[in-house]
């Protein structure tokens, strides 16, 4: 029987509609859920065709306003795919003959009804293999599509030959080998890209190619350009297709040097040249991973800079001559260590350094290097010269560290001590600290739940705008937390206490609880689509999905204006659950993005695995776009790489004209900073407005 999940499009062709209540009764009572109507006359045959899909048309061999052959006749000229049985009072094989070779898949008896419905379930079971295979050729016609588009952006040099010759090569491959077009390298043998110290190796597997073996080793030889220059490559053999017919593919990998480059660019700060965040962290947790496993382990120190008053200064001098002042500032850094230790832009104007095999009087020592360096530079722009000081703050990382979090934590820590007693100063971490750290995050977990009890929280909205994506109403959800004071205290301040007492995913419902009961008094006169942050531990949460539905149905929320956003991170740590929790999230009708993306190493690859809407590009490569042409190497990458996957892509933090204008040359889908519009606390924004 057929899944009762399907709905049976019915159309019949009856004197009377008793007649089609009747064999709706049938199939019901079958199990089958069925969308019936009747026609009884040409016209309303052609009608009810053209507007609606119908799987079965049951005709009676002659009504009074039209006949089985006139049925058979219209259904052949514009519907053909559709399944149409004739059932007739006066049976017999001369007339079942004619009906069949009209056109009906079925010709049979009135009022035997366990007949109809044998026909009817088998025809409705073909029916949907049918409909399978035709998904299935649809399904691989577009994946051979993507496949062919992958082929064609990678950056891989791949070739499809065919004894001996090219019958495909991707764009990579036209530029190792100095050819410009397909046609060009077409008519030339692969033994003419081959030099002749490793010819008649290669002949050998092109011998095996020809007697149907695949090479399994990598073939290394010495490869010939279009111009005669040589080059090292190796390459690898696949057997492959091309529309049916049998071919091998090769890969040719002799691009070190590029793959160096973007392994660089992976670990890079792009406006500094400095390591980045995320590089960083991992350095850091593998250097506590080695002092927790080697009982000789040497010390090693954390150094965690923020330059005084900094936001004064770029508000001064404008955000690109911030930006001269921050690559200054790391040049700067890089003189004052030694190349076994590891400097890095952290976040905005804030930098770290992992200093290997350093106790606490050698990490200072650096530090003051660093800090009277500072002191003494002069920064010259635009005809003005000034000087800068910074907060430093120093932690040990020795046997007892527990985790890169913590000692980020207590780095950090450490540097608002030094600039809590005025700046330009280096403060150390000390046992003394852990116990005052302690009593603090005791006050925020206070501060937290009583927020959440009596709602100190509050959200504010910023829009998300079409640049050359579809037209509508996007806002992201941000959170503050309203202290004693009636002060606001922004998310960095609070989200690492909250995490690490289990009170993220409280914060995460609060938010879209709020969010939903903010936008349901309007929801049925707009098209708004909410973007949520969501933490990785209500991604872990059994009970979150269940609470989530819970919500949306108590509020009869449409489930498709919720868009949760998961950290790029948090997906590549934990990729199971995070598909787990995207598919769930997808059955309950809500839509997912992927946020601060671009720096994991996965990215281009999971995207293959993770079915979602949108993707966030990581706010560091757009800020610094007017002044790097990497980030807009790096974000022109993502939001192709993103297009070939049918995501939709979003620009954040843009907040000036400069970068505004290269997204819209880069035909990114939607843009989303303070040029645009601040957090604002109504969801007032006109997206009818030119951008």
């Amino acid at each position: 029987m057929v899944s009762s999940e399907h709905v049976v499009q019915l159309l019949t062709v009856l004197e009377s509609a008793n007649e089609t209540d009747h064999i709706t009764s049938l199939l019901q009572n079958e199990g089958h859920a069925v969308r019936s109507e009747n026609v009884n006359t040409e016209q309303q045959l052609k009608e009810a065709i053209k507007k609606h899909s119908w799987d079965l048309i049951i005709s009676s061999d002659d009504t009074s306003g039209i006949n089985a052959k006139e049925v058979l006749n219209i259904v052949t000229l514009t519907r053909p795919d559709i399944t149409t049985i004739v059932i007739t009072d006066d049976f017999n094989t001369l007339s079942q003959l004619e009906i069949l070779r009209n056109g009906a898949r079925n010709y049979l008896p009135s009022k035997n009804d366990p007949l109809l419905l044998l026909t009817l379930n088998r025809e409705l079971s073909d029916l949907r293999v049918r409909q399978q295979l035709q998904q299935a050729e649809s399904n691989f016609k577009e994946c051979e599509k993507r496949n062919w588009a992958l082929l064609n952006s990678s950056r891989d040099a791949v070739a499809y030959i065919h004894e001996g010759m090219h019958i495909y090569s991707n764009t990579a491959y036209l530029d190792t080998f100095g050819f410009t077009s397909a046609e060009e390298i077409e008519a030339i043998p692969m033994m003419d890209l081959i030099a002749a110290e490793d010819a008649d190796n290669f002949k050998k597997i092109l011998r095996k190619l020809d007697e149907g073996s695949n090479p399994e080793e990598e073939f290394n030889f010495v490869a010939i350009r279009n111009n005669n220059d040589k080059f090292n490559a190796t390459m690898t053999f696949s057997t492959a297709s091309i529309e049916g017919e049998p071919c091998t593919q090769i890969v040719i990998r002799g691009h070190q040097v590029l793959k160096e480059e973007l392994e660089k660019l992976r670990r890079q700060d792009l406006l500094t040249a400095l390591y980045n965040r995320n590089y960083f962290t991992e350095k850091l947790e593998e250097e506590i991973a080695a002092a927790t496993d080697n009982e000789k382990y040497v010390n090693s120190a954390l150094i965690h800079i923020d330059l005084d008053g900094f936001k004064s200064i770029s508000e001064k001098i404008g955000l690109v001559n911030s930006d001269l002042v921050l690559k200054d500032f790391a040049n700067l850094i890089n003189n004052q260590i030694t190349e076994k230790d590891i400097a890095a832009r952290f976040a905005g104007d804030i930098f770290t350094i992992l200093l290997k095999q350093a106790d606490i009087k050698k990490a200072t020592s650096t530090a003051e290097s660093v800090r009277k360096a500072l002191i003494k530079h002069k920064f010259d722009i635009q005809d003005e010269s000034f000087s800068c000081t910074a907060s430093i703050g120093i932690v040990q990382i020795s046997l007892k560290s527990d985790s890169g979090i913590k000692i980020l934590s207590q780095a950090e820590s450490a540097c608002k001590v030094a600039k809590s007693n005025g700046g330009n100063t280096i403060y150390a971490y000390t046992l003394a600290d852990e116990k005052v750290k302690d009593e603090e995050d005791h006050k925020w977990v206070q501060l937290i739940n009583n927020a959440l009890k009596q709602d100190d929280f509050y959200l504010l909205y910023q829009p998300i705008v079409a640049l050359h994506g579809k037209e509508g109403s996007r806002y992201e959800v941000l959170v503050r937390l309203i202290d004693a004071d009636n002060k606001q205290i922004m998310p960095d301040q609070f989200m690492g206490v909250a995490k690490k007492t289990g009170l993220l995913t409280m914060i995460d419902r609060w938010i879209i609880k709020h969010a939903v009961k903010e936008i349901l008094p309007s929801i049925e006169k707009t098209d708004t689509q909410l973007f949520i942050k969501i933490s990785s531990e209500s991604i872990e949460e059994k009970s979150f999905l269940v609470w989530l539905n819970k919500l949306i149905k108590a509020c009869h929320f449409p489930a498709n204006r919720l868009v949760f956003a998961l950290d790029e991170t948090s997906i590549v740590n934990s990729m199971a659950k995070a598909k787990a929790f995207i598919s769930n999230l997808k059955k309950l009708g809500c839509m997912t993005a992927i946020n601060n993306a671009g720096h994991g190493k996965e990215l281009f690859g999971f995207l293959n695995l993770v079915e979602t809407e949108y993707i966030k590009i990581d706010p560091l490569f757009t800020s610094s776009l007017a002044t790097s042409e990497q980030s807009q190497r790096i974000v022109d990458s993502i939001f192709s790489s993103a297009k070939q996957h049918g995501i939709l892509s979003i620009a954040e933090r843009v907040d000036d004209a400069s970068t505004m204008a290269i997204l819209w040359q880069s035909e990114i889908d939607f843009v989303q900073g303070d040029y645009l519009q601040s957090p604002n606390e109504t969801l007032s924004y006109d997206f009818t407005a030119e951008t």
